[in-house]
């Protein structure tokens, strides 16, 4: 269909299977990479719109209009570019133009069209996103980019730096960014590493990082033993990452970017994917199917509404320590999804580190799953996509793991949300009350009004098949006295572990266990929370689903 000489975008009926289901599937990331490149277009015009077309504006304008006329092969990778996204909405939220210009002399060079631009500089710097940065004399705020029969050239103060045509090419006061393409069995995948752009991360602009020898060597290799693995193993998501991802952003080689991040996306910069050093071609193979379903959810949102939250909803979700909202909870419902579909196939292959991996991140899945699909939130299409992620999850329910295991990654996942909840929840003091008079005079524990018992409404509690009993060592440490938060946790995944149903309203209501107990024992009680959890077994039992 083309509307006003346009082609229109049209999601397929099966596009929500195709997205989770890990087949080799080239139309959807070429649709997802459209919905992009159009959304940047949307947030160019609404800068155009908001400031006409005088000086530096207008002459990047012009260099954008004759590439897309001249050359629309190198207009469209532009305006699909991770870096073009990010420049843009920074631009439009910002109210500011001028790094459009650094995007218009991009497409000028690529392009071979004559120009003459001024483009900011920062942290010394001039860089060209997706090309490379020139260093330019100290104290220079702008430099002049033209092109013309001698090629483009950068020109600050007294200082002239070329411009290679050769994408890998060097010359004086050049630094460009490293391009790969990794090639095998046929499948092919271009790729940079960009340590180069300011706005690499987003947000804030980070100083350029220049990768040495040993630094861009090991990047290389990292990168092609990870696209080796995914084209032996996992062909159907190599096609995903080819298809979305376009950059690479090492996290070691990012000023202040130090922290628990083994990978990162971005809304604004979909196609990009900041990953740790990660040395096992299967860890770092997982973590670019992890950012490649990001960057096709975040692509996704472009063409659909999947979730209409209130403003201000506030969740748990299983990979944060703070209350995330809803966009947040499916985002990672997504990715950790396609995280436990790459360790689901290792474990059908085989692989023996895939069993702890596999549980984890399905178990993380399913949680945010289950989470949104019991909400009012998901539109029609998110209730789709809902759906293909639940029959994928419950497939995967037949894969054979230690029993032993899935206790351990089931207790974990129980102590990290009861630590969340003990830190993100309370207990309304008239249930307290209520409950713990029951609790103290011996009568039976009522069901208390379900709206305002606590902040979040109390969790689902599930128990490894085969009910151990509880272990006699975590037993005495509860009666060790008062437990802090990261005490309570863990107990309560030690009870999820041991298959203790009675004590299920220590996992499913923590703080309301916490308020009752100290209301009925006092301050340095040396009776334990498991007695106070069973007794209030029977409410978490009706109330806690």
């Amino acid at each position: 269909m083309v509307v006003n000489g346009v082609p229109s975008l049209v999601l397929p009926d099966d596009i929500w299977d195709s997205l989770v289901s890990g087949r080799p599937d080239t139309a959807t990331p070429r649709l997802l990479r459209a919905a992009r490149g159009s959304r940047n277009l949307l947030l160019l015009r609404a800068l155009h719109e908001r400031g006409g077309a005088d000086g530096a504006w207008g002459a990047a304008v012009a260099v954008l209009s004759s590439v897309r006329a001249q050359a629309p092969d190198v207009f469209t990778a532009l305006i699909e570019d991770p870096a073009t996204g990010a420049r843009l909405a920074r631009a439009v939220r910002d109210g500011g133009r001028a790094d459009v210009s650094a995007l218009a002399a991009v497409a000028g060079h690529r392009g071979r069209e004559g120009f003459r631009l001024e483009v900011p500089v920062r942290h010394g710097v001039l860089t060209l996103p997706g090309l490379g940065a020139a260093t330019v004399p100290p104290g220079v705020s702008t430099a002049l980019v033209e092109r013309g029969p001698w090629g483009t050239r950068v020109c600050a103060a007294d200082t002239v730096v070329r411009v290679p045509d050769d994408p890998a090419g060097r010359a004086p006061g050049w630094e460009p960014v490293r391009h790969l393409t990794l090639d095998h069995r046929g499948h092919r995948w271009p790729v940079r590493i960009d340590v180069l752009d300011p706005l690499r991360l987003g947000g804030t602009t980070r100083p350029p990082h220049r990768l040495e020898p040993p630094e861009r060597q090991a990047w290389s290799a990292r990168l092609d033993a990870a696209w080796r693995h995914l084209v032996r193993r996992h062909p159907g998501q190599a096609t995903a990452v080819s298809g979305t991802v376009t950059a690479v952003v090492p996290l070691d080689a990012v000023p202040g970017a130090a922290g628990p991040w083994l990978s990162a996306s971005f809304g604004d910069a979909v196609g990009l994917a900041a990953l740790a050093p990660l040395d096992d071609p299967a860890e770092l193979a997982a973590a670019l199917v992890h950012e490649a379903r990001h960057s096709a959810l975040y692509a996704l949102l472009d063409l659909t509404e999947l979730l209409t939250p209130a403003p201000g909803e506030l969740r748990y979700a299983p990979w944060s320590d703070q209350p995330r909202p809803p966009s947040a909870l499916l985002q990672g419902a997504c990715a950790f999804h396609a995280t436990a579909g790459f360790w689901h196939r290792e474990l059908l292959l085989g692989n023996p580190q895939a069993p702890a991996p596999f549980v984890r991140w399905r178990l993380t899945a399913r949680a945010a799953v289950t989470s949104l699909a019991r909400e009012p939130w998901p539109t029609e299409h998110g209730r789709r996509l809902l759906g293909s992620l639940e029959r994928t999850l419950a497939s995967w329910e037949t894969a054979r793991v230690e029993p032993a295991l899935l206790a351990r990654e089931l207790g974990a996942a129980a102590e990290h949300r009861v630590r969340w909840r003990l830190r993100h929840s309370w207990a309304d003091a008239r249930v307290v009350d209520e409950l713990a008079d029951a609790v103290r005079h011996g009568r039976g524990v009522g069901v208390p009004p379900a709206v305002g018992a606590c902040r979040f409404a109390p969790d689902a509690v599930e128990f490894p098949p085969g009910a151990r009993g509880a272990a006699a060592q975590w037993l005495e440490a509860d009666r060790a006295g008062d437990p802090d938060d990261d005490a309570v946790a863990r107990l309560a995944g030690k009870v999820v572990e041991a298959g203790d149903h009675g004590a299920r309203a220590l996992v499913a209501v923590p703080e309301l266990v916490r308020a009752v107990h100290t209301r009925v024992t006092g301050p340095g009680a040396r009776t334990g929370l498991l007695d106070t959890a069973r007794r209030l077994a029977p409410w978490a039992a009706s109330d806690g689903r």
